[in-house]
Order: structure tokens, then C-alpha cells, then sequence
């Protein structure tokens, strides 16, 4: 297994751990947005990843990395979801300290 898939798949369980944690209420809605939206953006988490592996990228540039697909996960949850605006940014903000904190865990 690569370093990329061990981060993926941690990615994809620590989201469940989360959703479990503080969306009980909606929980199915946002462990399948989140795994949508992780695989949506995958491409670009393996290229982030691998230059944060290599020193090449801080993790104040993942962050913003991450946050930049903010427009794109909101487009996305308003469609699927059905939340509500306040929900939505709880949700995205859960997604990118997430996925920032698992890329740090397994490429620093």
C-alpha cells in the first residue's frame, strides 16, 4: 500500500470518526458528501500530499490548498445536502481540519 492510500483510507475513517462525533443528526449525509468530495478532489490530494512529503509545501500552503476547494465543496453540499448556510461551513470547516490533520499525520 502506497503512503497515498494509507492517507486516503485514514482520511475516509477519520472523517467517519468525526461525522459520528459531531453530526450524529446527519450523519449518512456527510460521511457520503465527504468520501464524494474527497474522490472528487484525490487528483490534487496526491500532488499536495507527495509535496508536502518532499518539504516542497508548508502546512499553511495545504491548508490554503484545501480551503480553496471551499466554493466547490459548497456547490456541492447545497445541491446533495440540503443544509443549511451555518451547517455547510461547520461541515467544510470539518472536512479541511480533517483532511489537513491526517496529511500531516502520515507525510510529516
Amino acid at each position: 500500500m502506497s503512503k497515498f492510500d494509507e492517507f486516503f483510507d485514514l482520511l475516509k475513517k477519520y472523517l467517519v470518526d468525526e461525522a459520528k462525533k459531531s453530526w450524529d443528526d446527519a450523519f449518512d449525509a456527510v460521511k457520503n458528501f465527504g468520501e464524494a468530495f474527497f474522490h472528487t478532489i484525490k487528483d490534487d490530494l496526491d500532488k499536495w500530499t507527495q509535496a508536502l512529503a518532499e518539504g516542497k509545501l508548508t502546512q499553511e500552503e495545504l491548508d490554503f490548498l484545501i480551503k480553496s476547494k471551499k466554493e466547490l465543496m459548497k456547490l456541492q453540499l447545497l445541491t446533495e445536502a440540503g443544509l443549511t448556510k451555518a451547517r455547510i461551513e461547520k461541515l467544510q470547516n470539518t472536512i479541511i481540519n480533517v483532511t489537513v490533520k491526517t496529511a500531516l499525520d502520515v507525510f510529516k
